[in-house]
């Protein structure tokens, strides 16, 4: 039986877990990873095809969400601490193949599920620095970008697509800035089962921020996952699209809008 407000892949590694009232590194997740936030910690890979640039980029990211501690509170209901880091490094593939920039971010978030609800309480830390090739072929000069963020998002599961939204705060904003934020996006694990191995997935996300006059950053994540026998692993092979500000920390004040083939492996 696949529990509320969870996608059916994590919902499966969570199930062994559900008959314990308290578990110390639990599998799965509460409020399940946002498909189209580009920053979100994953392991994957990116070909850029961004109309700025001239020619063509990639992105790799390394990251985690791992349950800390997860207690059971009612026969629908759970509440569950986790660790969520990723790094993200741009490159260019032009002739001078130089390292663009790299992005951190660490969290502790809490999270909670109720049958077809689930919310989520982060704060993380977020940075950024700029690729030492990038500092000496074209003299761009780093600045110091750091940011504390406090998040607040609730989700609903609708059948198979969960609708999400909320709030956030930035805390000592280097450089300084205003300080609001809201975002909502929709997204969806298992949107339509091609055989039982492989599902089509999508995503799209809308975030507002108060610095740019509350004009969105928008994305879309579209593509086919394909699991391993028992579901609990997956390689996820689509799209995105991003239009907006971009999330390359040392280049925070520029547009970017690009279309992009994403590989990402879920363990």
């Amino acid at each position: 039986m696949i529990p509320l407000g969870l996608y059916p892949a994590e919902a499966e590694q969570v199930e062994g877990e559900e008959e314990k009232k308290y578990a110390f590194l639990p599998s799965g997740l509460l409020f399940a990873a946002k498909i189209a936030d580009p920053r979100e910690p994953g392991i994957r890979a990116e070909l850029i095809n961004a109309s700025d640039a001239g020619h063509t980029m990639s992105e790799v990211a390394f990251g985690v969400h791992s349950g800390v501690f997860k207690a059971r509170l009612g026969t629908a209901s759970s509440f569950q601490m986790d660790l969520e880091g990723g790094i993200f490094s741009r490159f260019s593939l032009g002739q001078d193949k130089k390292l663009n920039n790299i992005d951190y971010r660490i969290g502790l978030p809490l999270t909670f599920a109720f049958r077809n609800w689930s919310a989520k309480l982060s704060y993380y830390h977020s940075s950024s620095h700029l690729g030492d090739n990038e500092i000496a072929l074209t003299r761009r000069q780093p600045i110091t970008f750091s940011r504390e963020i406090l998040q607040a998002l609730l989700g609903y599961q609708y059948k198979r697509i969960r609708f999400y939204g909320g709030p956030g705060h930035l805390f000592n904003p280097i450089p300084d800035v205003a300080r609001g934020l809201f975002q909502l996006g929709m997204d969806s694990r298992d949107l339509y089962d091609i055989s039982r191995d492989v599902s089509l997935y999508f995503g799209t996300q809308a975030t507002f921020r108060s610095e740019w006059d509350w004009n969105p950053d928008f994305s879309l994540n579209v593509g086919v996952s394909i699991y391993s026998a028992n579901r609990k692993r997956g390689l996820d092979i689509g799209l995105e699209i991003y239009s907006g500000k971009t999330q390359r920390g040392q280049f925070f004040k520029e547009d970017e809008d690009y279309i992009a083939l994403t590989v990402e492996f879920r363990p």
